[in-house]
């Protein structure tokens, strides 16, 4: 799954000082190719499948329902009423990385 190549990078580099080239900008023109850069790849996340480099889910929207979901998980939901009440962003977050999490 996309999230977990991240955070094994991540935990390589702090162990290594070597970047495990997760950034598009560290990856050699064999590694675009060999994950898909352009598409061709598939990556099985949760019950989707992506068609290219998992890195490119990785946006300032996705890190931001990263933090709705994990705030929901420990305080409930973000906005004062009833999960009716929420705005959609919110609730779509929470199933997607719901899912993707029990997967």
């Amino acid at each position: 799954m996309a999230f977990f190549w991240i955070r094994e990078s991540q935990q390589k580099i702090k162990e290594t000082g070597v970047s495990a080239r997760v950034l598009c900008k560290d990856c050699t023109d064999e590694d675009k190719i060999e994950r898909g850069c352009e598409g061709g790849v598939d990556w099985p996340i949760g019950n989707y499948i992506y068609d290219r480099c998992p890195e490119n889910l990785i946006t300032e929207d996705v890190l931001k329902s990263f933090e709705v979901w994990q705030d929901w998980k420990m305080f409930g939901y973000p906005y004062p009423g009833h999960w009716t009440e929420q705005p959609v962003w919110v609730i779509d977050s929470i199933r997607i990385l719901e899912e993707a999490s029990r997967s």
